[in-house]
């Protein structure tokens, strides 16, 4: 397993920025899957994780 270390404000609804992440790095059983990542969701924004089923 791994960690994560969040921040997260309280915010009023009427923004537009529903989630927002930077330099992000993401490892596990030692294997880089993120590094570096950043991204800024917006309401109304379709997104997705892809790849393949198992990690070994």
């Amino acid at each position: 397993m791994g960690t994560a270390k969040m921040q997260v404000e309280e915010a009023t609804r009427s923004g537009k920025i529903v989630f927002e992440m930077e330099n992000v790095d993401y490892q596990v059983e030692g294997k880089q899957l993120v590094k570096d990542f950043s991204a800024q969701v917006q309401r109304g924004d379709k997104i997705a994780l892809i790849g393949p089923k198992r990690l070994r």
